[in-house]
């Protein structure tokens, strides 16, 4: 990491512990004995993010909407087959007319677009929808701008021109995992697309679910636990047709609510019917198979787990 960001536009490289400070000194003396005079051991008792106001830096990168100077914003949005960048213009100030607004606005984009890519280690296709512009020029100014801005970018970056609809396509090299996927991983709760079913759908497909699964001629019990909200309708909107099907199976149906998260959104438990045992060569035997239980769990695929208790 130090052979590659310590360039000829670093002026000082300050480090809080003592031994990386001794290890990177020691490293330098070996391939570049000139810039150990740029390693600075950080001794105040404030820390050093908050000394050099690093810490609001990161709590940027953790953010999808960017502000700007002006009152603009970027929004930064990762997909699977690319990373999408939406400029607006949203409260910008200074400027009266729409073109202007729009010329300013993405001028101060293409600087901290360039400056985002680095901090969060965006790599592979950027698709860049900057705010509409009539002026060629100013076109021309934007594209010349953020080519600029770049050019302090170690990977590779590669640039087509901004369309007719204010496109415009970049590449950037991967030279290592990006920020959001060494520091995120996919919600349990929405699997990573950023949406959970509301309580009211995710009870009527529990609901839907119950009514599958009580058909099924052994079933003794059924517990399905699902989050408070999905479960209060169930048991004060659906309260009838619970004790209606739990009559006609001859089965129980238990409902509980949960602050927990679930993965899949609900789960259910299932409680089998006593197996027709064989008769048991003597007493000792009864009693050991009348206490064994055996308890075999399978995850079903979509909005639900299942886990079923078989008697043996």
């Amino acid at each position: 990491y130090i052979r590659d960001y310590l360039t000829s536009d670093i002026d000082e490289v300050f480090i809080d512990n003592r031994e990386v400070y001794h290890n990177i000194k020691a490293f330098l003396k070996k391939i570049s004995p000139s810039q150990q005079k740029l390693i600075k051991l950080y001794r105040r008792k404030e820390p050093i993010f908050v000394h050099f106001g690093i810490e609001e830096e990161v709590e940027s990168i953790y953010k999808r909407e960017v502000r700007l100077p002006s009152g603009g914003y970027i929004v930064i949005d990762r997909t699977e087959a690319l990373t999408s960048i939406d400029i607006n213009s949203g409260r910008s100030k200074g400027e009266r007319h729409i073109e202007a607004t729009a010329y300013k606005t993405n001028l101060e984009a293409a600087d901290e677009i360039a400056r985002q890519l680095r901090l969060r280690d965006i790599g592979g296709l950027i698709v860049i929808d900057f705010i509409d512009m009539i002026d060629e020029k100013h076109k021309r100014n934007v594209q010349r701008r953020i080519m600029e801005a770049v050019k302090k970018d170690k990977a590779h970056v590669e640039f087509s021109r901004i369309s007719i609809f204010g496109l415009l396509e970049m590449s950037r090299e991967r030279i290592r995992q990006s920020f959001s996927e060494s520091m995120y991983e996919k919600c349990d709760k929405c699997f990573g697309t950023g949406c959970v079913k509301p309580p009211v759908v995710l009870a009527m497909m529990a609901l839907r679910r119950l009514q599958f699964l009580a058909y099924k001629s052994d079933v003794k019990t059924i517990t399905c636990t699902l989050p408070i909200e999905s479960a209060n309708y169930l048991i004060n909107k659906k309260r009838n047709e619970i004790i209606s099907l739990e009559k006609h199976r001859q089965i129980t149906i238990n409902i509980v609510g949960t602050t927990k998260s679930i993965c899949g959104g609900f789960g259910i438990d299932l409680e089998k019917k006593d197996d027709h045992l064989k008769p048991p060569a003597n007493k000792k035997q009864t009693k050991m198979r009348r206490t064994r239980r055996r308890t075999t769990t399978k995850t079903i695929k979509g909005d639900s787990t299942e886990s079923e208790s078989k008697s043996s």
